[in-house]
């Protein structure tokens, strides 16, 4: 008689069990096919490394223990000058200086062009006044001479009807 399925209990390993562990990378290097190598030119060639049959070698990557930290040999004594380490405080002081210079001549100016545009706003304001003040006064003025034009027009009507009144009053006393 067969045996009933059981839960295995063997262990399986998990995807990324070695992903903790740190491998060093491998520098893998190779070389051209003899006619491709062939046609490299000398010059090109004395350049860089070769194999023992003359081939030059190409690497995957490049060395890791550089002996100048990673700067090509002949800029590794470049560096800063025993001058410019000791002027570059200096050099920043003035840059510092120079800087807040700026910023008072650019505040400076914002505050005479604000002084400016308040004046000019001020001017601008009196001369509207004074305007409106002349045309006010020119309005008026025109008023009271369309009056006086109409009081002369209307003499004549008020005359006219100042006789009429005087003629009913004489009219009604007469019949009283």
């Amino acid at each position: 008689m067969p045996m009933a399925p059981t839960a295995s209990t063997t262990a399986i390993p998990h995807a990324n069990a070695n992903a903790t562990m740190h491998a060093a990378p491998r520098y893998d290097s190779w070389v051209l096919y003899d006619d491709v190598d062939a046609s490299i030119p000398r010059e090109v060639r004395d350049r860089y490394q070769t194999d023992d049959k003359g081939h030059v070698i190409f690497f995957t990557a490049p060395p890791q223990n550089r002996p100048h930290h990673g700067v090509a040999e002949e800029n590794a004594t470049l560096g800063h000058s025993a001058r410019y380490l000791s002027d570059i405080a200096q050099h920043r002081a003035e840059r510092e200086r120079k800087r807040k210079e700026r910023d008072d001549a650019l505040r400076q100016e914002e505050a005479d062009r604000a002084a400016r545009d308040k004046e000019l706003r001020e001017e601008t304001f009196r001369q509207m006044s004074a305007a409106a003040g002349r045309h006010i006064g020119d309005w008026i003025l025109g008023m009271q001479r369309e009056n006086e034009d109409m009081e002369r027009e209307l003499a004549p009507v008020r005359e006219q009807k100042a006789a009429w009144i005087a003629e009913r009053d004489a009219l009604k006393q007469q019949q009283q």
